[in-house]
């Protein structure tokens, strides 16, 4: 499974951004937004997983491969729908941000 972002979310969390497109045409996948993630931001197209917004510890499950997708030219991260992750760690204090509230916008593209 390949999943495009510029914020991902095994943990996904706060304002954020994750595109690949479900049964859309290439056209149809729009730039990410510029939206400023409070807890977690990670952009893909700058070729890593690592989080801007909060600086968190990038731990990496698997042999998950970011490289550019060949229908829509971003860089894609690709799971292998098994043991592949990328995680974030999360205390208290950020999961009470989310009490009341949280954002995410994402689409998903299944490769088989």
């Amino acid at each position: 499974m390949k999943t495009q972002s510029t914020t991902l979310v095994s943990l996904l969390v706060g304002a954020s951004v994750l595109t690949a497109g479900v049964g859309l045409a290439p056209a149809a996948w729009a730039a990410p937004s510029t939206v400023t993630a409070d807890l977690l931001n990670v952009d893909f197209s700058t070729k890593s997983a690592e989080d801007s917004a909060q600086g968190r510890v990038l731990s990496t499950f698997g042999e998950p491969a970011l490289q550019t997708d060949d229908q829509n030219g971003r860089v894609s991260a690709d799971f292998d729908g098994k043991d592949d992750a990328y995680a974030y760690p999360l205390g208290e204090t950020d999961y009470a941000q989310l009490a009341d509230s949280f954002s995410v916008e994402c689409s998903v593209k299944f490769d088989g």
